[in-house]
């Protein structure tokens, strides 16, 4: 059994623990470590304003939700991207 196919089980034994739902986010697909956060907010159908920092952004449209987010094939993109990038995502966690 593949990661990926593990990663979407446990998302849907855990679904129903999660008010806002389980999203999974493929980033296999993107070539530019800028894109992550616009394809999070994509599948999750955040419109970001667009004024600043779009994961600041992204990070107070999601301060209320209670989901869980998958990430598969983040190691494509997270290699390149800034430090600062993947300390933000603590900010999400409750």
């Amino acid at each position: 059994m593949g990661k990926t196919r593990v990663c979407l089980q446990v998302g849907a034994n855990l679904l129903e623990r999660f008010a806002d739902g389980v999203w999974f986010v493929e980033f296999a697909p993107i070539g530019d470590p800028e894109l992550v956060t616009s394809a999070i907010a994509t599948t999750l159908s955040v419109r970001l304003p667009g004024q600043g920092d779009p994961l600041a952004e992204l990070v107070e449209s999601l301060k209320t939700q209670e989901m869980l987010l998958l990430f598969d094939n983040c190691e494509h993109s997270s290699e390149r991207r800034p430090r600062r990038r993947r300390r933000s995502c603590a900010v999400v966690r409750k």
